[in-house]
């Protein structure tokens, strides 16, 4: 049995990483505050559109080959208004170079009320 132990994988050139495709890692990952365009932190996401409350546009570094990746988004919940609404988070609309995102919570009227709430997302599949 082979064993390779490395702490840094370069591209052949010797300067730049290593571009992962056809491999099950995460293309894209990012946490954003709840307010506006702020990354807190991410991975292959390139900037924010702020699309309105509680709508918030990803755009990815890297395209992916096509729109038909998979995505894992949640809120990061705290107290809205002193309520313990169920929260809800959604990626509404994905392109290859782009995820939207959404943000709600069922207020007691069974309505859903859109709202700016810190979110993450995660992006998995090939890259173009």
């Amino acid at each position: 049995m082979s064993e390779l132990r490395a702490d840094t994988i370069t591209a052949s050139n010797g300067t730049s990483p290593v571009t992962l495709t056809k491999q099950s890692a995460a293309k894209a990952w990012g946490a954003f505050d709840s307010s506006g365009t702020v990354i807190n932190d991410s991975f292959g996401v390139s900037s924010l559109d702020d699309d309105g409350t509680g709508d918030k546009g990803v755009n990815l570094v890297n395209a992916m080959s096509n729109a038909n990746f998979s995505t894992t988004t949640n809120v990061i919940s705290n107290d809205h208004n002193g309520s313990n609404n169920p929260r809800y988070a959604m990626c509404n609309i994905k392109t290859t170079t782009s995820v939207d995102l959404q943000s709600s919570y069922i207020a007691g009227s069974g309505v859903f009320t859109f709202y700016d709430q810190a979110q993450d997302v995660t992006i998995h599949g090939d890259l173009a």
